[in-house]
């Protein structure tokens, strides 16, 4: 019985072993495939993010012209109205 054990468990534990590796194997390569598809989502949304912040900063000089302006116009109606008060 000893003997047939003594040979049967280290059998058993080899088995184990390479169904163990196999296992291993198959989800690294899953998790490099899952990484790959992680990459390009990542570079795809960083490509979105850049055209986006492209449309802000157009969005951002717009105002600052028009702010530009609107102080012009409001320093010539402030000139205009003190030169009436002070007529």
């Amino acid at each position: 019985m000893v003997e047939i054990l003594s040979t049967l468990l280290p059998i058993i534990i080899y088995i184990l072993l390479i169904i163990l590796l196999i296992v291993v194997i198959v989800l690294g390569i899953k998790t490099i495939t899952m990484i790959d598809l992680m990459n390009s989502v990542i570079e795809d949304v960083e490509a979105k993010l850049a055209s986006i912040n492209r449309l802000f900063n157009i969005c951002g000089d717009a105002c600052r012209k028009l702010t530009s302006v609107t102080d012009f116009v409001q320093n010539v109606v402030n000139k205009i109205m003190r030169r009436k008060e002070e007529d």
